[in-house]
């Protein structure tokens, strides 16, 4: 993700009317506080900075729409905001399995599983491959589908998947929420 924002950075220096570079720096800045050592609200008001000036380069660049939704979400805790910028990002490319995907995980968070499920089901359709997106869909349906069968999910991609980090961290904490505490400790190990 550094690499990510150095090569959007310097595409930015080279020309600062490129929005797809604002685009991919907001996601960069948006994603950066999970995978690595940035501060949550430094690293999501960038992303939301470079979200808003690539909106108002090409407002039809549903990237950008995304980003920011993410941001206004998981920042600022502005629900509102970010479900109109997840429909207009929808609204612009459909087709958008990431899109799907990041909304997915807004819903989850606010527990509104019919449509975390909806939403994530539309992702994996959309991009059957992705660990990322088959590892949330197997742990949103263990907290609003079926918990064996997410449960079930998890382990099985955690076996093909043995360097993906979140599934033993979502079983961990799916044994702790169901008070299996010696299948928390053991995965805690």
């Amino acid at each position: 993700l550094t690499k990510a924002i150095d090569a959007y950075t310097q595409a930015i220096v080279l020309d600062t009317s490129y929005a797809d570079a604002y685009a991919g720096l907001a996601e960069a800045y948006d994603l950066l506080p999970q995978f690595g050592q940035a501060d949550l609200g430094e690293s999501l008001k960038k992303a939301e900075n470079a979200a808003d000036r690539a909106i108002a380069l090409n407002p039809n660049l549903a990237a950008a729409h995304r980003a920011k939704a993410f941001a206004l979400f998981f920042w600022d805790w502005d629900i509102a905001g970010s479900d109109a910028e997840f429909r207009k990002a929808l609204a612009l490319d459909p087709n958008s399995a990431e899109t799907h995907h990041w909304y997915a995980s807004t819903l989850h968070e606010r527990l509104e599983g019919a449509e975390c499920l909806r939403q994530i089901d539309a992702a994996l359709r959309l991009s059957p491959t992705s660990a990322a997106i088959a590892t949330d869909a197997a742990l949103f349906q263990a907290d609003f589908g079926d918990l064996d069968a997410g449960i079930q999910g998890l382990k099985q991609i955690e076996r093909t998947q043995p360097t993906l980090a979140t599934p033993p961290d979502f079983l961990s904490s799916i044994d702790f929420a169901i008070g299996d505490f010696p299948g928390y400790i053991a995965q805690m190990r």
